[in-house]
């Protein structure tokens, strides 16, 4: 059972290691900057990294006379932002002030490196940290960073292999994650990849960045991949049992995983935790939902109605409650139907209805239930509830074949009920529909004609010669081969000196 995460703004983390800065820092909780026992600040999570590229240009370096050191500066401090900020055509603007005065400037020409691979652009970027090395001799730096342009030139297979061989080794630890990132940014629906990226940052103490790696990873997870990620968020859970974040993702890993019971038990000890976050209130009331769901699929309409009634406690104004809602009571609309409580049933088709009336598949169901209620009245001679009913079922499914021949039935017998009356303007609204409603039925045109000649000749007896005109044409239209309406019409037209 897949369920979506609700929140639309928990943050990647492979993003933020290529320099995605996120407009909102919410790929952490508010609450776990407060709760966790490895408490951190988002921003410090993406300045580490944007440090990273700012300190790969050295601000003592020395400097040609063509361009002031303090510009020089300034020009690539503003590349690193831009590049943090994916403004990658900004920052190669800001580091070409640079390199046009100053073409062999390292620190200039490693962020136009750095730039390279992260727009996937590695045969680019290993040639300018060759080129770097060529200028400026080794350095551990810039001999890692053009393992990764080179290694990222393989395909996934092999960047993987590589990646979780050098995970095992500390001192190859964060080449790794660099890796893994970026195979993660390539290649996001790549499960492996994330559970190793998660790994790594474990490995390296940092839980709340694993976390968000694996939160992300669920979105495209398989069933054999979710449960990759709930061993590995169970483990960062355990590791940090004060992370309502890591709580959260664990929680709603055991519940895609199909692990009803416990992933709601693992919400609500994040909840425990941080009892006043938005978000973990929103992933639980999901959990209700999603159980819920499994419940009504067993048949277990109790269990659906309490969970429902957990969720609404949650979060009243999640958006799926109204569509669960929907689904409960049209269950107990066809338990009613089941055991001929009519009325039971009706108050519960028309609370189905209210909560979710855009629901083609639904509406279908409840179509049927409808002209079910309407059959029952129909055969205990309440025609006008069988026909509301009847119509009921058409307004909710106009494909049902069973209900336009009933609301055609019944509208055609109530008007020739309301011509024996004489009460033809009543007459003809329910022949009409009878007529509008199943039109291969000929009968229904033929009586809605008569129907119309005879409220023309009570027109034109009494002096409404334009009304009666109008009728009668109505009838001579509908059925020309009767030729009383034709002279009727003739006499109308004839009096009222047209």
């Amino acid at each position: 059972m897949s369920i979506t995460p609700v929140s639309s703004v928990r943050t990647s983390a492979a993003s933020v290691l290529l320099g995605q800065r996120p407009q909102q820092a919410s790929s952490v909780r508010a609450s776990d900057k407060n709760n966790s026992a490895n408490s951190y600040q988002t921003g410090d999570l993406i300045d580490a990294y944007l440090s990273t590229i700012a300190s790969s240009f050295d601000a003592t370096a020395p400097v040609t006379t063509n361009i002031d050191t303090r510009d020089r500066d300034q020009a690539l401090q503003d590349a690193s932002a831009k590049i943090g900020e994916r403004d990658f055509d900004g920052a190669q603007s800001a580091i070409n002030t640079v390199l046009n005065k100053k073409p062999r400037d390292i620190s200039a020409l490693r962020l136009e490196g750095r730039i390279a691979i992260a727009q996937q652009d590695y045969k680019t970027a290993e040639k300018t940290f060759t080129r770097i090395a060529a200028l400026s001799g080794s350095d551990a730096q810039n001999d890692r960073d053009a393992r990764i342009a080179r290694t990222l030139q393989q395909d996934d297979d092999a960047v993987l292999v590589r990646a979780k061989r050098m995970l095992k080794s500390e001192p190859h630890r964060a080449e790794a994650i660099d890796l893994l990132a970026s195979v993660s940014a390539r290649s996001p629906e790549s499960t492996e990849a994330a559970i190793a990226l998660a790994e790594g940052y474990s490995a390296t103490r940092r839980p709340e960045m694993a976390v968000s790696v694996l939160d992300d990873a669920l979105k495209s997870a398989t069933p054999e991949s979710t449960a990759r990620i709930v061993e590995s968020a169970t483990a960062i859970a355990q590791e940090n049992p004060g992370s309502a974040f890591a709580k959260s993702v664990l929680g709603r890993a055991q519940i895609q995983a199909g692990d009803l019971n416990e992933g709601i038990a693992t919400l609500r000890a994040a909840q425990r935790i941080a009892p006043t976050d938005p978000f973990l209130a929103a992933d639980l009331t999901q959990g209700y939902v999603a159980r819920a769901e499994d419940s009504l699929s067993r048949g277990a309409t109790d269990s659906a109605r309490s969970d429902l009634n957990a969720a609404y406690d949650a979060d009243q104004f999640n958006p799926n409650l109204k569509s669960l809602t929907a689904k409960i009571a049209t269950t107990d609309a066809r338990d009613a139907v089941f055991n001929k409580r009519y009325n039971k049933a009706l108050v519960e088709l028309a609370r189905a209805r209210r909560n979710d009336p855009d629901n083609p598949a639904l509406n279908k169901d409840l179509a049927k239930l409808y002209n079910q209620v309407g059959k029952f009245f129909e055969q205990s001679g309440g025609t006008t509830q069988a026909l509301d009913n009847f119509t009921a079922a058409l307004n909710l499914d106009p494909d049902s074949t069973q209900a336009k021949r009933k609301v055609a039935e019944l509208s055609n017998a109530k008007g020739m009920e309301a011509i024996s009356r004489g009460d033809y303007d009543r007459a003809i609204t329910f022949l009409k529909t009878a007529f509008d409603t199943y039109r291969p039925d000929t009968t229904y045109q033929a009586d809605l004609a008569s129907a119309y000649n005879l409220r023309g000749e009570r027109f034109r007896t009494s002096g409404k010669y334009t009304e009666a005109i109008s009728d009668l044409t109505q009838a001579v239209n509908l059925d020309p081969s009767t030729t009383s309406y034709g002279t009727n019409l003739a006499l109308a037209i004839q009096a009222g000196g047209i």
